[in-house]
């Protein structure tokens, strides 16, 4: 698997792929030699209520679209 998505970086460089799920540790693991300086791993943890109801539903829809956009441009 890890294989898989070294050949998906390979053929689109411009490309950002997230993987996620409970066999991305596997796939990290047995990526992360042929992914050297090509990979930026992030762990993330899951939201509380009280978190998405603080932060996204105090906000007027475009102000959300532009806080999303940015922090995927972060990533």
């Amino acid at each position: 698997m890890g294989e898989c998505l070294k050949l998906l970086v390979d053929l689109f460089p411009n490309k950002y792929f997230i993987i996620s799920g409970s066999s991305a540790f596997t796939i990290s693991q047995s990526a992360s030699e042929p992914l050297t300086g090509r990979s930026n791993p992030r762990v993330l943890y899951p939201l509380a209520i009280v978190e998405l109801v603080q932060k996204f539903l105090l906000m007027k829809l475009p102000e959300l679209q532009d806080y999303l956009k940015t922090r995927l441009n972060d990533i």
